[in-house]
């Protein structure tokens, strides 16, 4: 996967907080967004603070890493309690998440859900067009 072009990220650059079950995925999804100039936390807890912190911008979900209804629970969680988060959830199975995306059909922005295999690159637009809107 090529590498987007490196950079330190301010103090006032948006969080972007990633949970995932798995090492690998952690370390690499992290370490890609670093580079592009994010600032970027990881978790293998849904039950993190650091999810729903205030600096949290955007939530990337490996939903397959963690019990399906739990992740239903906290992408809920986020649309009620802090509307201007955008939770991208990554799942092998994204109809799962259908209804939550018509659920929150008002005028807050809809969960992105991205199929796998998801690239660092689809994430990393998908953030990016979110910070710009």
């Amino acid at each position: 996967m090529p590498r987007p072009s490196a950079g330190r990220p301010p103090k006032s650059t948006p969080e972007i907080v990633i949970a995932s079950d798995s090492p690998e995925t952690l370390d690499g999804l992290q370490s890609y967004l670093s580079a592009a100039g994010l600032r970027v936390r990881g978790t293998r807890e849904l039950d993190s603070a650091a999810l729903t912190a205030e600096s949290v911008a955007a939530v990337v979900l490996f939903a397959d890493d963690f019990d399906g209804d739990a992740v239903l629970a906290l992408v809920a969680r986020i649309l009620k309690s802090r509307g201007d988060v955008l939770p991208l959830i990554v799942s092998g199975e994204p109809r799962r998440f259908d209804a939550l995306i018509r659920a929150d059909a008002g005028d807050r922005p809809a969960p992105v859900v991205i199929p796998k295999p998801a690239w660092g690159s689809m994430i990393l637009d998908t953030i990016r067009n979110r910070l710009k809107a």
